[in-house]
């Protein structure tokens, strides 16, 4: 649910820029810039959304914005445990997706 309200967030600022790489530059302690250009969110802020402290596992929702077909590529989920292997297919999906 966390990682939805941040994603939620992205994604409403991103529909009012005219290019995505914009939203890079916005302070968002949910957001981090991965392998390729991928963009992540994470659960950061559970607590201020939900009124309770919880200890929430940490959690990546990973995607790709491209500015030039307008797109916007859903790639995986993970967490801490799976943060290198999402990074990998990340990095390769992009790579094939920019026909590198």
């Amino acid at each position: 649910m966390a990682v939805m309200n941040n994603w939620h967030t992205y994604w409403n600022t991103l529909i009012n820029l005219d290019k995505p790489e914009s939203f890079r530059s916005i302070s968002a302690g949910f957001i981090h810039v991965e392998a390729a250009g991928s963009i992540a969110v994470d659960q950061s802020g559970a607590n201020k959304v939900l009124g309770k402290k919880l200890k929430l596992k940490e959690t990546r929702l990973y995607f790709y914005p491209s500015a030039e077909t307008r797109t916007l590529y859903l790639l995986k989920i993970g967490d801490k445990d799976s943060q290198e292997d999402d990074n990998n297919f990340c990095r390769e999906f992009i790579h094939k997706l920019r026909g590198n």
